[in-house]
């Protein structure tokens, strides 16, 4: 008869380590806990869990809140936006990268053409409100003084036809445009220039002018011949009107 002997199990000691380690790490915990930052520790721990356990019951109602929060956020975000200032803001941004180089040029342009080099004076943006740029003329040579202190009455003329011419050029629409002795107090010179101006500007527009000059009226008439425009004249006893 054969003899099997039964194998022997293998050793517990490490099982027996790991059990000593276990509960000494415990007792060491134990130990901590007895103290105040310890016992901090642990209380803090377990309202973590608490709070994670009941975290799962109130998503839905989380995730509410987040979406009003974030939809309460743009909403400010859009009121800031719609505030005076920041309209006014954007609209000086855009009428310094916009409108203010293109109105600059364009009152040289017509400024020269009026009065040459007699008149020298800028337009510049002088500010903003509710969204709309404010310009302002100032002279190259002194910016600090009030231009009507230094222009003559004709000067100042020809100063806000230019501006107005000026800031016609950045308008679409291509309306008539009436005027009202427009050379008041300018001499022949400016007169003959005022004349070009608004005869050029016919080709573009239709143009009425009340005045009681008939010189004035004499160069409207000339000045669209040779330009190959079309003008037209009436008298009354209030003056003369003339239609380009």
């Amino acid at each position: 008869m054969q003899l099997t002997l039964a194998s022997f199990a293998s050793s517990p000691k490490e099982q027996l380590q790991a059990i000593e380690t276990a509960a000494q790490d415990y007792a060491s915990q134990l130990d901590d806990a007895a103290q105040e930052v310890g016992r901090a520790k642990l209380i803090k721990e377990r309202d973590g869990l608490a709070d994670r356990d009941a975290v799962s019951a109130l998503m839905d109602n989380v995730r509410k809140e987040v979406a009003r929060l974030g939809t309460l956020r743009i909403v400010r975000r859009c009121a800031d936006d719609m505030t005076t200032n920041a309209i006014t803001k954007l609209g000086n941004d855009i009428a310094d990268n916009v409108i203010t180089p293109k109105m600059r040029d364009q009152f040289q342009s017509e400024i020269v053409s009026l009065a040459a080099e007699k008149v020298r004076v800028e337009i510049v943006r002088s500010g903003g409100q509710y969204g709309s740029p404010n310009y302002q003329v100032r002279l190259f040579a002194n910016p600090k003084a009030k231009v009507h202190s230094v222009l003559s009455e004709g000067e100042q003329t020809c100063v806000a036809l230019a501006a107005f011419l000026a800031e016609l050029a950045t308008a679409s629409h291509k309306s008539t445009l009436v005027f009202d002795d427009p050379v008041t107090s300018l001499d022949h010179r400016w007169r003959d220039k005022v004349a070009e101006r608004l005869v050029k500007e016919c080709k573009q527009r239709q143009i009425i002018v009340f005045t009681h000059d008939m010189v004035f009226v004499n160069d409207l008439h000339d000045k669209a011949a040779r330009h190959g425009a079309r003008a037209s004249s009436s008298a009354s006893h209030a003056g003369h009107q003339a239609r380009a």
